[in-house]
């Protein structure tokens, strides 16, 4: 540890999700109490619950402030204007828990190799909808699926783009444009639909579809990364060693 310690702002965006921020902030306060130069933001984006009443009940080090952003990055830079104090900032998403050395992990590993980041594992719960820990590593037939999800979707797409291009040498134009984006979007609207049913609330269907095509596409890509690259991640964002719980 560093005879001055690293001032670490953790940043929590958070809209209806009392019950999960409660479990967080538990986690959290714990790890400050253990680090002792740490504060955690909590940016609220308009909840309609209970869940600035939750944040403020814990009194320091927890701050509440309230940002009225569209998207969650705009949310998590509000809180980063909160907190001009802060050497270090810790983006956590209000359904994790954090073991209790999160904080201290955070500033041993930036001390000791000078790295411009660092991250974590994020460990699904085993209780959680089978769309949420289908991406995690080590979870046996659930990696498995989204391997070969991953690689379904991968031959949708090809799919759908060759016979629209027939389609389209046909003459049909629409139908072509029809069938290619089926191909395209059919895997990450099932997604979507399945993490909507989970939390049984509407979620944003363009940008939700969008991310997840992007989600296949950046999987996709990890199934034939090279190690250049893998040497590459760990020599510039090293991981702090404390896996973070997602409630």
């Amino acid at each position: 540890m560093q005879a001055t310690p690293l001032q670490i702002t953790a940043v929590i965006p958070v809209k209806d999700r009392a019950a999960l921020l409660a479990r967080c902030l538990d986690s959290l306060t714990t790890s400050a109490a253990q680090y002792g130069a740490a504060n955690i933001v909590v940016c609220d984006n308009d909840s309609t619950d209970d869940s600035v009443g939750v944040a403020s009940a814990f009194g320091a080090p927890v701050t509440v402030v309230q940002s009225h952003a569209n998207r969650v990055g705009g949310v998590r830079n509000d809180g980063v204007a909160a907190s001009p104090q802060a050497d270090v900032f810790a983006f956590v998403d209000c359904d994790c828990v954090v073991p209790r050395n999160f904080f201290a992990a955070i500033a041993d590993v930036l001390g000791e190799s000078g790295a411009a980041a660092v991250g974590c594992e994020v460990l699904s719960p085993n209780d959680g909808h089978w769309s949420e820990r289908v991406w995690e590593p080590g979870k046996g037939m659930q990696w498995s699926v989204t391997t070969a999800a991953t690689l379904l979707h991968l031959a949708s797409s090809i799919a759908g783009f060759a016979a629209g291009i027939t389609l389209l040498f046909r003459g049909q134009g629409p139908l072509a444009g029809a069938v290619a984006a089926l191909g395209l979007l059919a895997f990450p609207t099932m997604f979507v639909v399945a993490r909507a049913a989970k939390h049984r609330r509407m979620v944003p269907i363009v940008g939700g579809i969008a991310l997840m095509s992007i989600t296949f596409l950046a999987r996709l890509h990890g199934l034939w990364s090279t190690d250049r690259e893998g040497r590459v991640l760990e020599r510039n964002t090293l991981m702090i060693g404390a896996s973070i719980h997602r409630a």
